[in-house]
Parts: structure tokens; sequence; C-alpha cells
């Protein structure tokens, strides 16, 4: 397998060409993943790229590349097991190595475009994602000195990563994307990063590291004029004072918050603040001021189209009917959220349905 190196460039870039051998070094190439690939779907595969145009061509190709080369870290006993471990173990390494030093830059935007394409512009099952985002940080480890990759996988991937919970990537991705950016030959993408990885430092429940450097993107973002991501910085320093029961505090942060996303018309932004507020308020026992916030959200959340909101506001009122005894009005809520939860998929739905029906048995007894 000297040639190893020309026959994946040669698979990759001239799969329409289907000679023997490519096909054959496709086979072998295969036990690299943990499914393989069925002859069947190679043979799909090349009847229908020589109906196709270039461009599709490419992708059919990249599908192939992407089963072949997807690379598991693995070391479990059931693989060792595998009476082909060996064989496995051998391309394994070999075809990692021609990956990582010998194929050109050009073929890791390819790589990056496929990934994209399959992980951020449609839905995937939860075992895929997590198979596909193994090549992620395959192409984070080998690039991370590269400046230009390193931010075309960190901007193309970061909000699917925190998304799906993957926040040991997408954190090493920030820290690779900080060790590439100077903080004072570009303060805006400097921001945006640490901003990013505070929210990940909170989720991780580090809430005085991610502090700093919500303050720290906050006085870089004074210093810009860059009133958004203040505005973003304020919010997220006002949940972790939330965190920590100074609801004072937390409130004045979410009103500067507020009056510069009326300012700037941004209404998304707006209407997680005021349903931010509101649950302060709520906590208060100020129901009418909470409830008040709660309609605005919601009529907001209305006219921009954000359904996930919608049903934490609509959640969220059907809770403050509860407490004021409209149990109608409540269980209409209730049912209007589960129903937008039922469209979104949410993982939520079950727990929320027993909940109402709970609800419902309480008014009963």
């Amino acid at each position: 397998m000297d040639d190893l190196g020309v026959l994946i460039k040669h698979c990759l870039l001239q799969l329409k060409e289907k000679s023997e051998k490519s096909f054959t070094y496709l086979k072998y190439l295969a036990v690299c993943s943990d499914e393989g690939i069925e002859d069947k779907r190679f043979i799909s595969w090349q009847a229908e790229s020589e109906q196709v145009n270039e461009g599709a061509v490419k992708e059919e190709l990249l599908c192939a590349h992407s089963q072949g080369i997807l690379l598991i870290e693995k070391g479990t006993q059931e693989f060792f097991e595998n009476e082909t471990a060996f064989t496995r173990i051998r391309l394994h390494t070999d075809t990692l190595d021609i990956f990582r030093e010998k194929i050109p830059d050009d073929m890791s935007y390819s790589l990056i475009e496929y990934l994209k394409h399959v992980l951020v512009d449609r839905d995937t099952e939860e075992k895929l994602d997590r198979l596909l985002q193994t090549q992620i940080y395959s192409l984070l480890n080998t690039y991370k000195k590269n400046t230009e990759i390193i931010s075309d996988i960190y901007n193309t991937f970061f909000a699917h990563l925190y998304k799906t919970s993957n926040l040991q990537y997408v954190y090493e991705l920030g820290e690779a994307m900080l060790e590439t950016t100077n903080p004072e030959d570009d303060q805006e993408r400097y921001q945006t990063i640490i901003g990013n990885q505070a929210l990940i430092l909170k989720a991780w429940g580090r809430l005085d590291e991610a502090m700093k450097l919500h303050k720290k993107k906050e006085e870089i973002c004074e210093e810009l004029g860059n009133f958004d991501g203040l505005s973003q910085s304020y919010g997220n320093q006002a949940l972790i004072l939330d965190s920590w029961g100074r609801l004072d505090e937390a409130m004045e942060l979410h009103k500067e918050k507020e009056d510069i996303c009326e300012k700037l018309r941004n209404l998304d932004s707006l209407q997680i603040s005021y349903g931010n507020q509101a649950v302060i308020l709520q906590s208060w026992g100020w129901l009418d001021e909470a409830m008040a916030l709660y309609k605005k959200k919601e009529e907001i959340c209305e006219k921009v189209n954000k359904p996930l909101s919608l049903s934490i506001c609509r959640w969220n009122i059907g809770l403050l009917y509860r407490d004021q005894k409209r149990h109608d009005e409540a269980i209409a809520m209730f049912e209007s959220a589960i129903e937008l939860r039922e469209k979104l998929k949410s993982p939520d739905l079950e727990d929320d349905k027993k909940y109402l029906e709970e609800y419902r048995n309480t008014l009963d007894e």
C-alpha cells in the first residue's frame, strides 16, 4: 500500500472513472468505519454518479469519502476481538497518516463542506452526529496551527456543536482559535470567541471564569462601539448573577440589554430579555408585571417565528395562570406549548404531557 496517497486522491477526485483498483481500495478503506460500506451501496453510488452533473458527483464522492475516512478512535475489547482487527488497525493508522500529512489543505475544505452539508444543513440521527463530530475533531487536531482552516471550521460548526452539547470539542476549537488570534489586531473576532467560551464555562458550572470572560467581552465591545455584542454580554452576565441569587443586579443588566435591543430593533434578543425579566418578577411574586412581559415576549415570538421560545413563553404563562387559580386558561396555555413542542420533537415532550395530566388530575380531586 505504498501508493495509498495516490489512491485516496484518485478515489476522492476521480470516483466516476470507477477503476477496479479504486473500488477494491474503497472496500478496504471501509474497515476504518464501524459499520463498513455495503457493496450494494457502492454500486448504487456508481450508477447514480454517471447520471448527474459534476457538482452532484462531487457530493456522492464525498459521501464515499466520509464512510471510509471517518476514523474512530476506539480501543474497546469488542474492536480487538474482531477477526479483521489487525487489518483494521493497520489501515486505520495508514489512512490517518495520509489524511493528516499528505492530502493538500484544499482537500480539508472538501471535507468541511461535506460535514456542513450533513450536520448543519439537515437533521441527522444522534448516533451519526457523534460519529461525524469525531471527524471535526480530527480536522481540529490536524490543522490547529492553520488560522484560516481553523477559522472556517469554527465558524461552520460552533453553533451545531454547542446545540448538540458537544461542549468539549467546541471549547477546544475555541482555544485553537484564541491561539491563532491576536487580541490587539482583531478585537472583534477575539470578543466573539471569548464570549462563546464563557457560555461553555457557564454550562460546565465554572461561573467565576465565565463572568471574567463576559466582563472582558463587555470592555472590548464598549471600546469598539459594538452594541449588539454589548447587549449579549449584559444578558449573559445577568444570567450568572441570577444563578448566584443576585437578582437585583441581574435585573439591572437585563434592563440595560433591553434598552440596547430596543434601539437596535433586535426583536429576537428583546424577547429573550423580556422572558428573563419575567422569570425574576415571577420569583418576586410580581405576577401582573411578569404577565405583561410574557405577553410582550409572546407577541414578538409570533411575529419573528420563534416556535421554541413561544412554547417556553406559553408554558410559563400557564404556570402564572396556575398560580392565579385560573385553571382553564392555564390548561389552554400548557396545551398550546405542548402542541408546539410536538412539532419541534422536543426531548422534554413526554415530561410535559405527564405534568399536564397530573395537573388535570389534581383539579378533578
